[in-house]
C-alpha cells in the first residue's frame, strides 16, 4: 500500500541480510475520475547511492528525509527531514512543465533526475536530494544542517535576476583551495565556486556558450505574428557528468 525507503545490508559472500532499517515511507497518489476514484497507483521514487565512512551510511532517500546508519547494526544516529515537492512522488498528477512559448526544445524543469551520492568533507555532508531545490550542509556527528541554497544559476536569458531552480545541478567537490565546485545546466554563468562554510557563492564563471548574432540565427524565421523558433536561445544542457581534475 505505501511505499518504503531505507537501506538493507547484505552478506557480500552469501547474500543473507544483516539488518533492513527503514527510513521514511510515501503514500501513493490516488486515481481522482469515475470508477478508480479509490485505486492507489504507483508513485515516483529516486535513487541515490548511499556513502559509507567510518563505520556510518549516509543515506539520501530522495522522500523528503536524510539520515546516518550505523553500518554494523543499522541503527538510526539520527534523521533529518527537508522541504521538498509532494507532488513530485504523485504519478497520477503532471509535476512540472516543458517551456515552450518559443517553441525551443527545454528539458523537464524542475528536472529531478539528477541522483547523487552525499558527498563528506572534514564534518561537512552536502547533499543534493532529487525531490527539493535546495543543496544542503549538514554536520555529519548531528544531522544540522549549516546551510542551504537553491540548485541552479542566479540570472535569466535577458539578464533579469532570478533563480534558474531546474534542479540539474552536480557538485563536483572541493578545488586544491578548499572552495566546492558546482556545474549547472544552462548557458548562464554555469560554473560556481561556493565556500563551504556559508554556503556563499564567491565566484561565477562567464557564460560559456555566447549568443551567435549571424542574422540566420539571430531573428524569428516565422513571417507571421506569431513566436517562433528563435534558434540561438535554445537550452544547453548538461550531458554528462563533468569532473574537476588536479589542476582544478
Amino acid at each position: 500500500i505505501d511505499s518504503e525507503y531505507g537501506v538493507i545490508a547484505f552478506d557480500s559472500a552469501t547474500g543473507r541480510i544483516h539488518w533492513r532499517t527503514q527510513v521514511c515511507r510515501l503514500a501513493p497518489g490516488k486515481f481522482s475520475a469515475g470508477f478508480a476514484e479509490k485505486r492507489r497507483n504507483r508513485i515516483r521514487s529516486f535513487i541515490s547511492p548511499p556513502l559509507y565512512h567510518e563505520g556510518t551510511v549516509y543515506y539520501t532517500s530522495n522522500a523528503g528525509a536524510i539520515t546516518a546508519i550505523d553500518a554494523q547494526s543499522g541503527r538510526i544516529k539520527w534523521l533529518t527531514r527537508y522541504p521538498y515537492w509532494p507532488d513530485v512522488h504523485d504519478a497520477t498528477r503532471q509535476f512540472g512543465a516543458v517551456d515552450d512559448r518559443y517553441q525551443n526544445p527545454a528539458p523537464h524543469s524542475p528536472m529531478f533526475w539528477y541522483n547523487q551520492r552525499p558527498l563528506l568533507i572534514g564534518e561537512r555532508l552536502y547533499v543534493l536530494p532529487v525531490d527539493t531545490r535546495l543543496m544542503l550542509c549538514m554536520d555529519r556527528g548531528t544531522g544540522k544542517v549549516n546551510w542551504s541554497i537553491p540548485k541552479g544559476v542566479i540570472g535569466g536569458r535577458r539578464g533579469e535576476e532570478r533563480i534558474n531552480d531546474s534542479g540539474c545541478s552536480y557538485l563536483l567537490g572541493p578545488t586544491s583551495d578548499g572552495l566546492l565546485v558546482l556545474v549547472n545546466s544552462g548557458r548562464t554563468k554555469p560554473v560556481q565556486l561556493i565556500n563551504p562554510a556559508t554556503g556563499q557563492i564567491v565566484w561565477n564563471s562567464d557564460d560559456i556558450i555566447m549568443h551567435d548574432d549571424q542574422p540566420v540565427m539571430k531573428y524569428d524565421p516565422h513571417t507571421y505574428a506569431r513566436a517562433g523558433i528563435f534558434t540561438n536561445r535554445r537550452w544547453f544542457n548538461t550531458a554528462a557528468r563533468p569532473f574537476l581534475d588536479t589542476n582544478d
